[in-house]
């Protein structure tokens, strides 16, 4: 039974961590109750509600959203994932019909967030903006123009200029008929540019069934962020389809001191891709760095990868899944998240994918690339080929895997949503701090690197860098 009412907060005896947090799930409580979709709104009304008076005490975005994957974890275990397979086939329906505007979706239905209000949106390019509206009035759905603001779209460089026509489209499905609502804004630039940018949204209620199967996806121009040298091959598939640029956080020297960074660079040369930041640290002074808390070479990094994105028009995040094995892994996506803000490219797609985990698909999963027999039997092959160059570590690690989970299982590459994964935890633990208290057991480590006393700052350095 949740609480009515809360007492007033009055001083600095409430942590204001812990109030912070309370506030996120009210606000995460609020937004999945009564379908408000305004964060800022959302944590004013929670904190009304909680009587909370202190600006100081508001949750950043990021953290309310963290809460409404934990609240939507922990009350619609079972109905979410169905609601959002619901709506990504909609999505796909609605894809369909609006192909000649090469759709693409983003919002709460793509980063796994969405509930029973959400709209379903896509953004749309094409070169002349009343197109989509015609397509409506051509099929016989009704419409109505509405006037709204929009910000300009981040697919337009900050130095061009040029007239961006932003439109928002609200398709609902009422039985037998359609109904859409659209919204128009201009802003001047120049008249070079050859695509236009539109933004749809459609509102649609469709039960859920069936079995998880491929999802073809346009990535664009892509970014792949992964801790160590090594990490590529469980994307073999999708870096040879999509020609990522790649980003490795260490050389993947570890406990033998010897970098794998050659092997990858010969690989995702291979593969038809390209290394955009070598390995920016012996993996050995990754750990130091943290257990000092010097942050400031992480921030470095972030702000790399945020000039990477304006520069290269980067339209799709792919990074390292935090399952809460090792902290480099974890590192990927706070970094790949920070990037994305400071790049100011609040739409741009940011998906995670398993390092260790089971490699299958699971329902609701956003996109599941399988691969035919010859490419699963290339890859397998290559990963033994790499695997044995590396030396016998990695040898048994990949070894581990096949006997694990298959090697079938591996024709599987699957994206979720950014944030989708949740570590695992032994006694509130996660699994690198259970290791190292072994091996400084054991003696061949001095400290325990933890989660908040080492990792935590990395985290919040990055979100202050962000904002």
């Amino acid at each position: 039974m949740r609480e009515r009412s809360q007492p007033r907060h009055r001083g600095p005896s409430v942590n204001l961590r812990e109030l912070r947090a309370r506030i996120a799930h009210e606000a995460a409580r609020l937004m999945t109750d009564s379908g408000l979709r305004d964060y800022a709104a959302a944590k004013r009304k929670a904190a009304l509600r909680l009587g909370v008076s202190d600006e100081a005490a508001l949750p950043k975005n990021g953290e309310v959203e963290e809460a409404l994957r934990t609240h939507q974890r922990l009350f619609e275990r079972d109905a979410h994932p169905q609601l959002l397979r619901a709506l990504r086939e909609t999505a796909l329906e609605a894809m369909r019909f609006l192909s000649a505007f090469e759709p693409r979706l983003v919002g709460a239905v793509l980063d796994g967030t969405a509930d029973r209000h959400s709209a379903v949106c896509l953004h749309l390019f094409s070169d002349d903006p009343d197109a989509p509206a015609r397509l409506l009035g051509e099929r016989g759905i009704p419409y109505e123009a509405q006037q709204r603001r929009l910000p300009t779209p981040q697919l337009i460089s900050r130095s061009s200029r040029m007239m961006s026509c932003v439109s928002r489209l609200s398709i609902v499905s009422t039985g037998n008929r359609c109904s859409a609502r659209r919204a128009l804004h201009s802003k001047t630039c120049s008249d070079k540019q050859t695509k236009k940018t539109l933004n749809c949204a459609a509102n649609h209620a469709l039960g859920s069934g069936g079995k998880v199967g491929s999802v073809r996806t346009t990535f664009g121009r892509s970014l792949l962020v992964i801790a160590h040298p090594g990490h590529e091959l469980r994307l073999y598939g999708w870096i040879k389809q999509t020609s990522p640029q790649v980003v490795f956080l260490t050389d993947g020297s570890g406990s033998t001191g010897v970098s794998r960074f050659d092997l990858s660079r010969d690989l995702i040369s291979e593969l038809g891709a390209r290394v955009a930041i070598p390995g920016k640290f012996p993996e050995p002074e990754l750990y130091q760095l943290l257990l000092r808390g010097d942050t400031a070479p992480f921030v470095r990094l972030a702000d790399e990868l945020a000039a990477l994105i304006r520069d290269e028009n980067i339209d799709t995040l792919v990074c390292d899944a935090s399952e809460g094995y090792h902290p480099a892994h974890d590192l990927c996506l706070p970094l790949a998240r920070t990037a994305a803000r400071a790049a100011a490219r609040p739409n741009i797609r940011l998906y995670e994918y398993r390092v260790i985990g089971d490699p299958r698909p699971e329902e609701g999963d956003a996109i599941a690339l399988e691969l035919d027999t010859s490419a699963l039997q290339a890859k397998i092959e290559r990963s033994r080929r790499y695997a044995a160059a590396s030396g016998s570590v990695l040898s048994q690690e990949v070894q581990y895997m096949f006997d694990t989970f298959g090697e079938e299982a591996f024709s599987y590459e699957v994206l979720r949503p950014a944030g989708t994964e949740t570590p695992l935890l032994q006694d509130g633990l996660r699994y690198y701090e259970v290791r190292g208290e072994e091996r400084v057991r054991s003696g061949r480590y001095d400290k325990v690197l933890r989660y908040r006393e080492h990792f935590a700052p990395v985290q919040a350095a990055l979100e202050e860098y962000a904002a």
